[in-house]
């Protein structure tokens, strides 16, 4: 009899230069590409959505809004009769990563895997480490290792704490789990005070307003436009669009 496989199944993928690869990919392949350009309204109009870009509008088939919630919601303001404002009581996480590289010789722990989760029991401040050169090959030189470390919502002092004392204390944490020794080859700190929005008891009024957003029922706005984005609206929703699910 076969023993069931221990551990999640699936492999981590990524793109050989980065994920940045995928949207030049699709900037490529779509041609009329505008950056630099900040929306203010989507408006209704006779034969689809209306996008105002300054004091330009652009009338479009359809409208993919890969927006923060609030965002989503002041675009849609005008068009929805304000039926769009709920969305921006959607919750977040705030999240600070710290990027460092240690010489692999000081590096006590044999690695050997994506990273790690870090309970609250073990007492330690960092939400997760990310091992990039464990992960994808040619990440780092290979007497390098890189790491990436996030701390949450939950430990608010490490995200308002100055990025001095936030390197200290990230690393006394990987000196405690890792055995890492010395100082840090290199270091990026980046702080996204809304970085994971929260699915919390009762989010599916979201998702069941952004379905009704993007059907257009009870005239709250026009046909052909779509939620993606953070999935945070787009959840548990079948492939609609012709876009797919995204």
């Amino acid at each position: 009899m076969k023993s069931a496989a221990s551990g999640p199944a699936g492999a981590m993928i990524s793109f050989r230069e980065g994920l940045e690869t995928l949207p030049r990919k699709l900037a490529a392949g779509i041609g009329d590409v505008r950056t630099g350009m900040r929306a203010t309204r989507i408006l209704r109009g006779d034969s689809g959505p209306v996008v105002e870009v300054g004091t330009a509008r652009i009338h479009a088939r359809q409208v993919v809004l890969a927006t923060p919630p609030e965002v989503t919601a002041q675009l849609l303001e005008e068009a929805s009769s304000g039926g769009s404002a709920p969305l921006a009581e959607i919750p977040w996480a705030a999240v600070a990563v710290l990027s460092l590289g240690f010489r692999r010789q000081d590096v006590a722990h044999p690695l050997g895997g994506f990273g790690f989760l870090a309970p609250r029991k073990e007492s330690l401040r960092l939400l997760g480490c990310l091992f990039p050169s464990e992960i994808f090959p040619g990440r780092s030189p290979t007497d390098r290792s890189p790491f990436g470390l996030s701390r949450s919502r939950t430990d608010p002092e490490a995200l308002e704490i100055d990025d001095a004392k936030l390197l200290q204390v990230a690393l006394g944490d990987l000196r405690r789990a890792l055995g890492v020794r010395g100082e840090p080859s290199f270091v990026r700190i980046s702080r996204w005070p809304k970085a994971i929005p929260q699915y919390e008891v009762g989010h599916g009024r979201f998702v069941s307003l952004a379905r009704r957003l993007e059907a257009g029922s009870r005239g709250s706005t026009s046909p052909g436009i779509f939620s993606g984005g953070s999935r945070c609206l787009s959840a548990s929703r079948p492939a609609r669009s012709p876009l797919g699910r995204f």
